[in-house]
């Protein structure tokens, strides 16, 4: 027999044709199978780093007529077209062809990219409602108008429907994802985050939406809609929410309301001709709110109307819309941090300020900012420290029972321009001055936290625009008067905004980002300073982006 082979046990090289693995101090020719996982293994390690570090490199989705990034890291094309591809100037003359998910690449001043040819549709493509399962990987099928491929490494049964939240689907043309709706659609000009987008474009996590997400609509305290569509004056405690709806959008609804079914409706929809149908008769009660919830379905576009208390208890439970574009809420940023894995279930967390703090805690005119944080995200321990009427110095006497937390959020300042607190300069914190000013006492405070916990984190939130009614007070004051130090509120916060970039603590703007100001304020606060729940929930979503930024 010519393929015969003799093996003798002292042979230190086998023959060629043996495949040997390694063994003690001799190196065989072959893997063996646990050398062949292990390098599997280091493998997986290495693309998952490499993915990390192209999605922490992320910088956005660049247009061929935006300026050029000054940021080292990727970019992902928005347009492509046809071989040679769109050429983007800004981008070193780099081109995004068509058919291709392509992907730039910025380091100083060479630009580079990837590509990867996207899946094609093949031919005699079966409906989803026809396909023979298991379909395998690969496997190409075409449902509700488009095209869908079973993803790779997985197996499709009947009960897998396509769509883009699918771990078992994707569709065919990737430039249609859910990615660029998200990015290209916006409601009341509020759009999902570049994160966001990042963390979709990488099918990092379930990128199930809560579902509804929550749209504000225009308020309209002191009015409510009968059942013809008239808006009416109440001088009770009545409110209507106005959205608009467009035709075959689902909007999801709900409220508490006091009146009678035949005159207070719950929900009312007026389409374009001004034709009112009632979606909800009204409570039965002309003295209780008593809750309601629906959803309702237009096939006209038109205005949905939703009736609702304005009480404390009640302010905040309205109107739920469902459209993919919405804007974030808390528990979808809770998706976000637990697709990075972050544990803030072993995170505690303080709350330190004025009354803004504390009333929101007590829920004295709405749900505090804290409080809406934490119906999403469950920190291990959360605790107010907050006292109406604070001054920073005020705060800082009382901090002789705080005890250690992860994270230390500050909002202050109110009190001390109410109260005209010396100003100071930045030198008073730099060097620790302890002599009363604002920007000495930022300095006691960080102290007393790194004291507590030197490795804590501190937000620095600024505090918000005020505008006290002149019906409430003899001294009516907005943000912008001047104190008796001659500092406006603005002053004390871009001392706050000072500090922190000099030392790098994660700031919550207030005063520049939450849309509170002299011409909405009457709708978002009691009198001009404390907040209703929707002044709070503006003040939880910056709060929340600051602490997303370092946790």
């Amino acid at each position: 027999m010519d393929e015969q082979v003799t093996i003798i046990i002292t042979d230190t090289i086998p023959p060629a044709n043996i495949a040997t693995i390694d063994k003690d101090q001799l190196v065989g020719n072959a893997v063996s199978k646990e050398q062949w996982e292990k390098g599997k293994e280091e493998q997986d390690k290495k693309l998952a780093e490499i993915k990390e570090q192209v999605e922490s490199d992320f910088k956005g989705v660049i247009s061929p007529t935006d300026p050029a990034p000054t940021e080292d890291g990727s970019y992902k094309p928005s347009v492509s077209s046809a071989d040679p591809g769109t050429n983007y100037p800004n981008a070193g003359n780099l081109k995004a062809i068509k058919g291709f998910s392509t992907m730039f690449y910025k380091k100083g001043t060479v630009w580079t990219k990837s590509e990867e040819e996207m899946a094609k549709a093949a031919q005699n493509i079966s409906a989803f409602e026809v396909l023979q399962f298991p379909a395998v990987a690969g496997t190409q099928s075409v449902y509700q108008g488009a095209i869908w491929q079973v993803k790779t490494g997985k197996t499709a049964i009947s009960t897998d429907i396509p769509s883009y939240t699918s771990d078992i689907w994707i569709k065919v043309d990737k430039a249609d994802n859910l990615l660029s709706k998200v990015s290209e659609n916006s409601v009341g000009n509020k759009t999902i985050s570049t994160v966001t987008d990042r963390i979709i474009r990488n099918n990092t996590f379930d990128q199930t939406f809560e579902i509804p997400p929550r749209v504000d609509g225009i308020q309209k305290s002191g009015q409510y809609i009968k059942p013809n569509g008239t808006i009416t004056t109440s001088t009770g405690t009545r409110q209507t929410i106005e959205i608009q709806l467009l035709a075959g959008v689902t909007a999801y609804y709900k409220g508490y309301n006091v009146g009678a079914s035949g005159t207070v409706p719950n929900v009312v929809f007026v389409n374009a001709s001004s034709v009112a149908t009632v979606v909800l008769a009204g409570a039965s009660s002309t003295s209780i709110a008593e809750p309601y919830e629906g959803s309702y379905t237009p096939t006209v576009n038109g205005t949905l109307y939703i009736n609702t208390d304005t009480r404390p208890d009640y302010s905040n439970k309205y109107l739920f819309y469902n459209d993919s574009s919405a804007i974030l809420t808390l528990s979808y940023r809770k998706k976000m941090l637990s697709a990075n894995n972050l544990d803030l279930e072993a995170t505690s967390i303080a709350w330190c300020g004025d009354s803004i703090t504390r009333y929101g805690l007590d829920q004295n005119y709405g749900k505090g900012f804290q409080l809406v944080i934490q119906e999403s995200v469950k920190f291990k321990t959360s605790t107010t420290y907050a006292t109406g009427g604070f001054t920073l110095a005020n705060l800082n006497a009382s901090s002789t029972n705080w005890v250690s937390h992860d994270i230390f959020s500050l909002l202050i300042g109110i009190n001390d321009h109410r109260l005209a607190t010396p100003l100071g300069v930045l030198t008073d914190f730099d060097n620790d001055t302890n002599n009363g000013t604002f920007y000495a006492e930022l300095r006691k405070y960080v102290n007393k936290v790194y004291s507590l916990n030197n490795k804590a984190v501190i937000i620095m939130c600024t505090p918000t625009q005020v505008n006290t009614f002149p019906f409430t007070t003899t001294n009516p004051r907005n943000s912008f008067t001047k104190n008796a130090v001659n500092c406006d509120l603005n002053d004390y916060a871009e001392a706050i905004r000072i500090v922190a970039r000099k030392y790098s603590f994660p700031i919550a703007d207030l005063f520049n980002e939450c849309n509170q100001n002299i011409l909405n304020i009457q709708q978002l606060t009691y009198e001009g300073v404390h907040q209703f729940s929707e002044g709070y929930r503006r003040i939880a979503n910056i709060v929340m982006n600051a602490i997303n930024k370092v946790i």
